[in-house]
Order: structure tokens, then sequence, then C-alpha cells
């Protein structure tokens, strides 16, 4: 014989009820805590690297730019040195005031030039270092040589139009001129040595990312 279905009461209901959510938080709880836990660590430990990648890659924008604005400070202050030698050269040997007109306009920039150049040099020590011999030569070269040999050449021509004079100019012309080379490997170096180490901890983030990704499933 079937016994009679009769409607729980209230208080067993609650019980029970009681007696399962308290075995899931005695024994699901914990592992659900730590699970969530080490994921968000996990998460938190993956958007700080990658956070840190993307910080690198702008660093190494930053960086290649400015090492662009270098590199043009650097050429246009050789442009004007050659300027100045080749101008002042051909005063010398021809004796006509059309082949100083270069000089002129060269020296006319040249203290801008100077200033831009030393201004936007000094990346590091060693670049601060290798720019202030760059001005320095630079400077040594028009007041000590140049300046000199343009008022002999007025004076003068048949001295200022020697070949030690017009060699002795070269000279240093060719001195500053491997500063400048020697800067700007120095320079190049840098940018490559930035962009390197931003794509190394981008790679990075990315691997993380996906062994994140891999153990949080």
């Amino acid at each position: 014989e079937i016994p009679p279905y009769r409607m729980p009461s209230a208080r067993s209901v609650l019980a029970k009820a009681w007696y399962r959510v308290r075995e899931f938080m005695v024994e699901a709880w914990p592992a659900l805590i730590a699970g969530s836990v080490v994921l968000a660590l996990l998460i938190a430990g993956v958007f700080a690297v990658f956070i840190q990648a993307v910080s690198a890659l702008n660093d190494a924008t930053e960086r290649e730019v400015r090492a662009n604005e270098v590199r043009a400070a650097t050429f246009e202050l050789e442009k004007l040195v050659l300027e100045l030698e080749s101008g002042l050269r051909g005063f010398a040997i021809a004796g006509e005031r059309p082949f100083l007109r270069p000089w002129e306009s060269a020296r006319e920039a040249l203290p801008e030039s100077l200033m831009e150049f030393e201004r936007i040099a000094g990346g590091t020590p060693a670049q601060q270092s290798r720019a202030g011999g760059i001005v320095t030569v630079t400077e040594q070269y028009v007041y000590e040589w140049s300046e000199p040999l343009l008022a002999l050449a007025r004076e003068r021509p048949e001295v200022a139009a020697t070949t030690l004079a017009t060699q002795e100019g070269t000279a240093q012309t060719n001195d500053i001129r491997r500063r400048i080379d020697v800067f700007l490997a120095a320079e190049n170096a840098l940018a490559d040595a930035s962009a390197r180490s931003a794509n190394r901890q981008y790679e990075r983030a990315i691997a993380v990312a996906i062994a994140g990704l891999v153990a949080s499933m």
C-alpha cells in the first residue's frame, strides 16, 4: 500500500537546504576561493607584463623619434662645416667673391646649429661628451683656422692659396667628420638597442598572456 503524500514542513526543508549549503561551503568554497585568488593573481601578472611591454614600446618609439631629430641636427651641422671648408677653399684659390658665399651663409647659420645640436644630443653622458667634443673642435676650426685664413686670403691671397694652408683645413674638417661618424654610430646603436629591448618585452608579454589563458582554462 502506497503511503499518503504529505507536504514537508518548512522546518525540514530549511534544515535540509542548510545542510546542503553548509556541505558546499565546507567542501567546495575553499577550492573556489583559492582558484579565484590564483586566477586574479595570474590576470594581474599578465596585465602588469603587458603594461610594461607597452611602456617599453612607447619608450622605443620616443627614442627613435629623438634619434631622428639628433640625426637631422647632426647632418645639418656636418653640412655647414663642409660649406665652410668648400667656400673658404674656393675663395682662397680663386680669390673671387662668389666662391665665398657658401662660407658666409654657413658661418651665419653655424652658432644656432651648434646650440641645437648640443641641446638635443645629450641623451646619455657618453653622447653628451662626444657632442661637446664636436662643438669644441668645430669652434676651434672656425675661430683658429677658418676666419684667420679668410682674413689672410683677403690680404695675401697667394699665401692663403698654398697647399699647406688648404690641406691643414681639410685635416681639421676630416677630424670633425670622423667625430660625427662616431657620434652617429653610437646614436644608432642606442636606438637599435632600445627597439630590440622593446621587442623582447613585447614578445615576452604575448607568451605570458598565452600561458595565462591556457592556465585559466
